[in-house]
Parts: C-alpha cells; structure tokens; sequence
C-alpha cells in the first residue's frame, strides 16, 4: 500500500487540504483582526481604563496640575501607563501626541457620559482638562491579534473551502483518465481494435498511468490474436481446399473411369490421411493456444529425450545423405518436471524442419549445454539457405512458409514449428530463430529452466 503512488497522492491531497485549512484560518483571523483593531475606538473604554482615568480626573479636581504632577512622579513604571490629560487648547500636559480624531471620539465620549471612556476634570483654578487613554492596546506596545469566539466558524468555513478545492481537484485527477478508459473500452467493444490511449496517459505516474498502458497491451494483444484468427482462417482454408479438391478429382475420374476405381480410392485415402494429420495438427496447436495443454506430471531426463529423438531422425535420414550429429557437454543427468511426449514433439519437428531445409550430403548438428543465464540450452543449426531476416519473425506462426523454401522442400502445414514453441513456452522456456553469420543456414535455439 505504501508503495502505492495513487496513495500518495490522495496523502498529499489530505495534507494539502489541512495546510491549506490552517493558512486560511490563520490569514482569516490575521484579517479580522487587524480590522478590528484598525477599527477599534481610538479611545479605550474597558473598566481598567475607565478606573485610572477617575483616579486621574478627581487629582486634578483636588488638587489641579500641581496634584496631577506629584500623581505623576509616583505613577508605576510599566507598560499600562498614565493617560493623556488634554487642556482646552488640545495638547498633552506632558507633550505626548493627540490626533484630533482621537481627540474628537473622547469629546464624544465624555458626551455619552460612559463609566468606562474617557472623564472631563475641572482643577479648582477653573481649567477643563480632558482624560483618557489611547485605544487599540497603544500604550501597552503590542496589538498582537487575539481568537475571538467567532474562530470555530472561521475554521469551518477555510476547512470547507480548502477541502471543496482540493477535492474539486483530486476528482478532476482521477476521473479523467477512468472518463478516457471508460471511452477506450467502448471504442473496443465497439471492434475499434486499433484504438489506444497511452498518448495521452503517458505523462501520468502512477496506477491509473499504469492501467493505460495494460490496457494498451491488452488492445494490442487482441488486434493481434484477431488477426491471427483471421489469417489461420483464411490458412486453413487454403490448406483444406486442397486435398478435398483432389479427392473430388479422385471421385470424378472414379465415375468417369471405373477401370482406375483402385488407384482413386487409394487417392482418397492419401488425401483424407493428410486432412486427418491436419485436423490432429491443428487441434494440438489449439490446445496449446488455450492453454489447455500443460506440462504433465512426470520427470523425464532431457539428455535421454533428445538422444532419442536425434536416434529416430539420424534414422528416417538415413537414406537422403543427410547426417546429424549430437553434442552434449553437461556432466551431469537433466531430470526436468515436464511432459515427455509434448517436449519430444517440439524437439522433433524442429529437427525434422532442419533436415527438410538441409542440402543431401550436409549434416543438422544438435547441441545441449548450459547457458550463461543458468538455463539449459539446445541448439539446432541446419546448414539450408536459411531465412530472410524480415521473416524470423513470423517463423514460428502457423502455415509459415519461408520465401526462400525450394518447392520441392514445401512439405507439411507449416505447423510443426507454431506447436514446437507453443510447448516450449508451456514448459516455461523460450525458442528464437536466428541466421548463422555468412549465409551457413538457420540455428534454433531453445532455453529451458534448469532443475
């Protein structure tokens, strides 16, 4: 889960939702409160001001600015300091700064007659003096913002927005590639079988990326096996219209000739021998294709195996001038949990397509060994005219016949090597063809897991 890149980024987006939760709260109070505080009476009027604003008022009333200067010389020394006492020509008697805003709001105070806001004081030599203190926390020298009772809505109310965004954006993510997957798989179903979406979703890194690439390959892997279909159809039909077309011949020279009558029935009985060997070839190659065909449960030993299947063809050979021999370097018995009959069939077809394509008087040379890899190794190299390189390809398709393949040599369905890498593959192994350098003809190679 953890390696999960889809993970990751709904975290991310959860993570985002929160800083982006704890920003808008915090600017939202930041915001709010320093209009608050811009916006606040420039004239205090909370109790503590209103207490030493009186205290201030009635030295004065006792004593005049004498009294207030004695108050003064004794005032605490901290932060919460004297207030502004303004006589009637607007000044401070102590020379601090009075904005006429300020001034103004405390006239307006003293008006209202508030307990808490600023005092108007009369000394007994008859002079008006105005007290109070500046507002907005100015004498303290800080206004840092404080959290009223309206911070769980705004709270709420970032923690909304914030998570609306970052989900308006996470859905946009992810929807829109499943809205292109979704297309996609229409586009298929509807037989487009060439449409594909990895344009654009190659640009994305993560699983959604991912499953347009599978999906790509599985478009593709179905254009191919439609194809192919398509192509064993079309070969198939080729390959039984021919023998049906020389037992109709057989049939018609029967009616026509009833002294060849023996030599038409045995024509029949060739042509519905090749028909039954087809239908055995095709069967078994589709059994392989399914999957249905499995490696059985048995262990066979692969040095015995091939040794057989090299003595049987050294023998059907024999009478062609054509020789094969067999090479085998392994120190060691090869006892591998296979299918022997399925592993001898592969083996033999491709030794039988090496001594049909080898020249009378060459030899088809088999070799086992082990490979760098760890795997086993058979090689099986002909000494024929070997194939164009635009067809190695296609040489293990069924009903593949090589452009360079004398007439004469064009035996067979073309089967024999589409089931001999059905099976190897089955096993777990793999099979490539390949031209020896300077035109020495075509070697196999087939790799085996190792015991």
């Amino acid at each position: 889960m953890l390696k999960s890149k889809l993970f990751w980024k709904i975290f991310a987006s959860i993570w985002l939702s929160l800083v982006l939760t704890v920003a808008g709260v915090t600017v939202a109070l930041i915001v709010h409160n320093q209009s608050r505080f811009e916006e606040a009476s420039s004239v205090a009027q909370d109790p503590r001001s209103g207490f030493v604003n009186r205290i201030v008022a009635a030295s004065i009333e006792a004593g005049g600015v004498a009294q207030l200067g004695r108050l003064l010389e004794h005032w605490p020394t901290n932060e919460y300091g004297p207030p502004l006492v303004v006589d009637e020509r607007g000044q401070d008697l102590i020379g601090r700064a009075v904005s006429p805003e300020m001034l103004a709001q405390a006239r307006d105070i003293v008006n209202d007659d508030s307990p808490r806001g600023a005092r108007l004081a009369q000394s007994p030599q008859g002079q008006s003096y105005l007290v109070f203190r500046p507002g907005g926390d100015r004498t303290r020298g800080h206004g840092a913002p404080r959290i009223g009772p309206e911070a769980p809505a705004t709270v709420l109310v970032a923690a909304f927005l914030a998570s609306l965004l970052v989900s308006v954006l996470l859905a946009r993510h992810l929807t829109a590639p499943i809205s292109r997957l979704r297309d996609a798989f229409e586009a298929l179903a509807a037989g487009r079988l060439d449409f594909r979406i990895g344009a654009t979703m190659c640009e994305r890194r993560d699983e959604i990326g991912e499953l347009g690439g599978e999906f790509d390959k599985m478009a593709g892997r179905l254009e191919q096996l439609m194809a192919a279909r398509d192509r064993l159809l079309h070969d198939v039909s080729h390959e039984l219209r021919s023998p049906l077309a020389r037992m109709q011949t057989a049939v018609g020279l029967a009616h026509q000739q009833p002294a060849r009558i023996e030599g038409a029935l045995e024509r029949i009985g060739l042509e519905a021998s090749r028909l039954d060997e087809l239908v055995g070839e095709l069967l078994t190659l589709a059994r392989l294709e399914s999957g249905k065909q499995t490696p059985g449960d048995e262990y066979i030993d692969l040095r015995e195996l091939l040794a057989s299947v090299v003595d049987d063809a050294r023998f059907e050979a024999s009478n062609s001038g054509r020789t094969i021999a067999l090479a085998d370097d392994l120190e060691r018995d090869v006892v591998l949990h296979a299918s022997g009959p399925l592993l001898h069939r592969a083996i033999e077809n491709i030794i039988r397509n090496a001594l049909q394509h080898t020249p009378a008087g060459c030899k088809v040379e088999v070799s086992l060994h082990a490979a760098a890899s760890g795997r086993l190794r058979i090689v099986i190299r002909d000494h024929g005219p070997g194939i164009a390189e635009d067809q190695l390809p296609s040489v293990f398709e069924p009903f593949f016949r090589s452009s360079k393949s004398d007439a004469t040599n064009a035996r067979g369905f073309g089967l024999g090597l589409a089931i001999a890498r059905r099976a190897i593959e089955a096993h777990g192994g793999s099979i490539v063809a390949e031209n020896v350098a300077g035109g020495g003809g075509l070697r196999v190679v087939i790799e085996l897991p190792a015991p």
